[in-house]
């Protein structure tokens, strides 16, 4: 079936006519070949299958960066708990190389003890002043407390016997 079109309204740049496409060879024209338009253009199952595909390849790209994102976030937490631990050991091991042999009256008995309490879950002790710190008491003999409870972790404290009454390191009890 031939039909008769214009030929100023379906001229393709750079084609001519009877250039070596199928359909166009003994074309004259103004001429337009049935055929040949059925054959231009997508079917709708081609659509569909190439939409299928991108959106299988976007779920995949999303799904990896899903992980790395969730990798990533384990990681800084991971990072971030070691930091802490770190930083705790570091400050246990300062507090360890001041220590100060600070001799204390007993509650029940007229001898004087050295401070250093150790049992399974805690250790007491006196260390020296700290270096650093704009607290009041930051330049007197402190009293430390490192104990582990059941719930919340490592618990840390510390007292200034030198500012109370002698019967201080006894207090740390609670």
């Amino acid at each position: 079936m031939m039909c008769q079109v214009p030929s100023s309204k379906f001229q393709v740049p750079g084609l001519r006519v009877g250039s070596g496409i199928p359909g166009l060879q003994n074309l004259e024209p103004g001429t337009w070949n049935v055929e040949l338009r059925r054959e231009a253009g997508f079917t709708l199952l081609e659509l569909l299958i190439s939409m299928t595909i991108l959106a299988l390849i976007f779920m995949a790209i999303l799904g990896a960066i899903r992980v790395g994102s969730k990798s990533w976030e384990s990681g800084e937490l991971r990072a971030e708990e070691n930091q802490r631990t770190r930083t705790l050991f570091d400050t246990l091991a300062r507090e360890l190389t001041m220590l100060y042999p600070l001799r204390i009256q007993a509650q029940d008995t007229d001898k004087d003890v050295i401070v250093f309490r150790g049992k399974s879950t805690s250790l007491e002790f006196a260390t020296l002043p700290q270096s650093y710190g704009a607290a009041p008491f930051s330049h007197m003999i402190r009293i430390v407390g490192y104990s582990v409870g059941p719930d919340r972790g490592l618990i840390s404290t510390e007292s200034y016997p030198l500012v109370g009454p002698a019967t201080a390191f006894a207090t740390l009890e609670g």
